[in-house]
């Protein structure tokens, strides 16, 4: 009998110092989470603000055609890099969406020997250029990251970014 207590007396210890470990790391991930919180640094934008227009540029398309910041108006821009593994998920949604709008421009970013792939999916529905990262457009519109997009209104300045690529 007195066995059978002791070992009783021994679980519903064991129980309390199992909750009371608990709360304790409850607790811990609390305060870390609020610290986290308070600490995040501000995200940096893939590209040119909402409402602004990029820096002025001439580039050349991959057809050899001039592009000036004068000459944008309302459509799609997108920037996918060579290198990116998410621009190779998202290329098939840009490319959906620029079949619809006759204004899009694709900026295919990487070595001159990699990016004939992308050039060639994006060639039948959009205006397609191609640059290493830090060139003309990469500069013009502060690219970041990759992918970026954003649509145009008709005096070329960005009223939306990431545009539907899920």
């Amino acid at each position: 009998m007195q066995f059978v207590v002791a070992a009783l007396v021994l679980v519903a210890f064991v129980a309390l110092l199992n909750l009371a470990l608990t709360l304790a790391v409850i607790r811990r991930l609390r305060a870390q989470e609020e610290a986290r919180r308070g600490e995040r640094p501000a995200l940096k934008p893939l590209m040119v603000g909402l409402g602004e227009r990029p820096e002025d540029f001439t580039a050349a398309d991959v057809d050899g055609e001039k592009l000036s910041r004068a000459d944008l108006g309302p459509g799609l821009v997108g920037f996918f890099s060579t290198t990116c593994p998410a621009c190779a998920q998202r290329l098939p949604k840009f490319t959906e969406l620029a079949a619809r709008d006759a204004g899009t421009i694709a900026i295919v970013v990487g070595e001159p020997g990699e990016t004939a792939e992308m050039i060639d999916e994006l060639r039948p529905v959009a205006r397609v250029f191609t640059e290493r990262h830090g060139d003309t457009l990469t500069t013009a519109f502060a690219v970041g990251g990759y992918p970026a997009t954003c649509r145009l209104d008709p005096e070329g300045a960005v009223v939306a970014h990431n545009v539907e690529l899920g």
